[in-house]
């Protein structure tokens, strides 16, 4: 039986090992080929990166360009990407993992994923697995595509963003960081070592010690200008990593920013969100500030403390005693300070944000003579922010003294043991020089700290971006085409801070091609309406589908890029009359450019102008148009970029009646769905079905000539503007 027992042990250990190794050669083989079920190189270069990221993307089995590939496969995942020219070697100098071509003979170029190298970028293929190193001879094509780490941390806190900056970190920045900390406080442990060897062996001997002195002074040199040379590695490679760093986690929070749904942006001011931006930034140097820098030479700095007993054991507890009860109380210190700069920061940043309200809206306070009380209105919130800097709590008043008051101190104590212990002159020089080296170390950690500190109440400023989800959410539809059917079900919304519903019960159904007119008295809800169509507003009950697709299912990113919209809010960009009218989801041509700006009936003025479409011009600065024009550039914007579906919502108000025809001339010849608002009801009589709202309802529904032979609420709405 025994017998028996052993040859089934055996033999089950062999099947074991078996397994093992069957699923070992799985994984091997697995590995090996990861991205080899791709259709194609650069769906698996795009989810190679993704993967560094956590992240990946479903496969897209059709596709036009590089441009469309990237929108399919990370706009579900709320990933952002940026054209980047490879022509200009400025390139090489970024730090994105990015989407490159290298020409192969083919059109298209053979996709490689080009990789931050410690100079420079590396190409790689993950089908072929193919690898070099980027050159200048590398046939690299001239456009890449830089793909942008997101910021997908779920809680604002100081932990959550260290660790997404911890992603940023390459392998070579901690090792060059951490060898050349240590490098760093171990070369200082020379200076208290030769301060000791020098009044203890060489000051006795006198003249005679002369050359043992220079040789000695020339050891310390050496080990000075070592210390200074790894330092100044150290510090280039933190300052690059910062900047790297910071910029990466900057461009995160704006892409988070971007994503997020509308009415996010209509409870905070945007002088209140430009500061948390750039408060993003200032974090980032904050933590790595105190993780690289001040925190890993405090823990180096532990390598004195056995150099401070060798040279006396008594003074080391009195010493590290009082270091201990000077950092507690600046601890302390710095939780009152904390407090007191939350309530600085929270006036002041109110204080900027009305300021840069007050100073965008400076036209209209001069036209209305305002000026008097808008200055007693913001020296009122200054006046806040000045009562936070100078009514300090006594704790931070008081703490020089304190902490100076600890130091001598200390001084005092150690001085009082040297006599009774015998403990050498210098032993004692020697013990300060460590003592002093370690309370640096110590000193510029709490300064750390609280600077970090300090960054809290910045963070809960932040913590609105970071908590807030974004419009994308797993499984939504990508849009490449739409047919341009509208139809809403029982709609039903209320604004928050609305006692009454503004819209009760909506339902109706836009064909493809259809072209619809919603009128009505202000504040029935014609603007909201249009609002929840583009998905910027959620209605409290009933649905939105379009094509017959629910709208919560589709991607709103690529849902929108098949929209062309001019509402009331619309405004045009800082730039020329081209990048104005190309600003759309598609790569437009001057050609289509001006094909577009014909249809807005606003072509011959800018074809007058001496620059033409390179005329500069922005909302804020007019550069001699007026409403109407600037206007007819937001309806060029619409046309170029070619919509599925229009959205226009009192986008003619500014033009006299002779543009007007000519803009909804075009209007109507478009292949497109056409859902549009208007005041002027002159404007929609060529609609194919107008839709009158009343308190909130459809009270009226039909073609401009039904309406008018109703005589009823639309037919006293023309009476009056008659």
């Amino acid at each position: 039986m025994g017998l028996y027992t052993k040859v089934l042990k055996e033999r089950n250990r062999l099947d074991n090992d078996l397994m093992r190794q069957a699923d070992q050669n799985m994984m091997n083989r697995v590995k090996k080929n990861a991205y080899s079920g791709y259709s194609d190189e650069a769906q698996a270069a795009v989810n190679y990166i993704l993967a560094r990221f956590g992240l990946a993307a479903r496969e897209i089995y059709e596709y036009s360009d590089a441009q469309e590939l990237l929108d399919l496969m990370l706009d579900p995942l709320g990933v952002m990407y940026d054209p980047v020219d490879t022509t200009n070697p400025e390139w090489t100098k970024r730090s994105e993992y990015m989407l490159g071509y290298l020409d192969d003979g083919t059109p298209e170029g053979k996709a490689v994923v080009l990789k931050p190298a410690i100079r420079g970028y590396k190409y790689y293929c993950p089908v072929s697995d193919t690898k070099g190193k980027v050159t200048a001879s590398t046939p690299l094509k001239d456009t890449a595509y830089a793909v942008h780490r997101p910021l997908k941390v779920r809680s604002a806190s100081i932990m959550s963003l260290a660790m997404f900056m911890f992603h940023l970190i390459s392998p070579r920045d901690l090792v060059v960081i951490g060898v050349s900390t240590l490098l760093v406080s171990l070369l200082g442990l020379v200076v208290p070592r030769m301060n000791q060897y020098v009044l203890n062996e060489i000051v006795p001997m006198g003249n005679s010690g002369y050359a043992l002195l220079i040789r000695s002074l020339l050891l310390f040199l050496t080990a000075g200008v070592i210390k200074a040379g790894i330092t100044a590695v150290k510090s280039n490679c933190l300052g690059k990593m910062r900047i790297r760093i910071s910029s990466e986690a900057q461009a995160a929070v704006m892409s988070r920013l971007l994503l997020l749904p509308q009415n996010f942006f209509t409870r905070s001011s945007t002088g209140r969100l430009s500061k948390q931006i750039s408060n993003s930034r200032a974090l980032c140097d904050q933590i790595l500030n105190f993780v690289m820098g001040s925190s890993l030479t405090a823990i180096t700095s532990i390598v004195y403390i056995p150099q401070m007993t060798s040279f006396s054991k008594i003074l080391l507890v009195p010493a590290l005693s009082v270091l201990v009860v000077k950092s507690l109380y600046t601890f302390i210190a710095g939780l009152f300070y904390v407090d007191n700069e939350r309530s600085h920061q929270e006036a002041g940043m109110e204080e900027r944000a009305f300021l840069y309200t007050a100073l965008k809206g400076i036209q209209r306070i001069k036209e209305s003579g305002a000026e008097k009380r808008i200055y007693a209105k913001w020296a009122g919130k200054f006046h806040s922010v000045l009562t936070y800097e100078l009514d300090k709590p006594a704790v931070l008043q008081l703490e020089d003294v304190v902490v100076g008051f600890l130091s001598s101190l200390c001084t005092v104590i150690m001085l009082s043991l040297i006599v009774p212990n015998g403990i050498s002159r210098a032993d004692y020089i020697a013990f300060n020089s460590s003592f002093a080296i370690i309370t640096t170390a110590v000193t510029e950690l709490m300064s750390a700290h609280r600077k970090l500190s300090v960054m809290k109440p910045m963070l809960d400023n932040f913590r609105s971006i970071i908590e807030t989800d974004t419009e994308e959410k797993d499984g939504q539809t990508v849009i490449r085409r739409l047919r341009g059917d509208v139809r809403l079900e029982n709609i039903t919304f209320a604004y928050e801070e609305s006692n009454y519903g503004c819209l009760e019960d909506i339902s109706l159904h836009v064909s493809p091609g259809e072209k619809v007119a919603i009128v009505g008295e202000s504040g029935c809800g014609k603007s909201t309406l249009l609002k929840i169509i583009l998905g910027s507003l959620h209605p409290d009950s009933g649905g939105v589908f379009i094509d017959n697709a629910p709208l919560d299912t589709l991607n709103m990113r690529s849902y929108r890029r098949r929209i062309g919209s001019v509402f009331q809010f619309s405004r045009l960009m800082p730039g020329t009359i081209y990048s104005n009218i190309a600003f759309c989801p598609r790569v437009i041509t001057e050609e289509e450019a001006q094909e577009a700006a014909e249809k807005a009936a606003i072509a011959d003025i800018i074809e007058g102008l001496p620059l033409k479409y390179d005329t500069e011009i922005s909302d804020s600065n007019s550069g001699g148009f007026s409403g109407g024009q600037r206007q007819r550039l937001l309806l060029a914007r619409a046309f170029a970029s070619k919509p599925d579906i229009m959205i226009l919502d009192e986008a003619t108000s500014a033009l006299d009646n002779i543009a007007q025809s000519k803009v909804l001339e075009s209007v109507y010849k478009e292949k497109c769905t056409v859902i549009m608002v208007a005041h002027r009801l002159s404007t929609v009589k060529g609609c194919d079905r107008i839709i009158l709202l009343k308190d909130g309802h459809i009270a009226e529904e039909g073609d401009y000539d039904q309406l008018m032979e109703l005589k009823g609420e639309f037919y006293e709405l023309m009476r009056r503007q008659e």
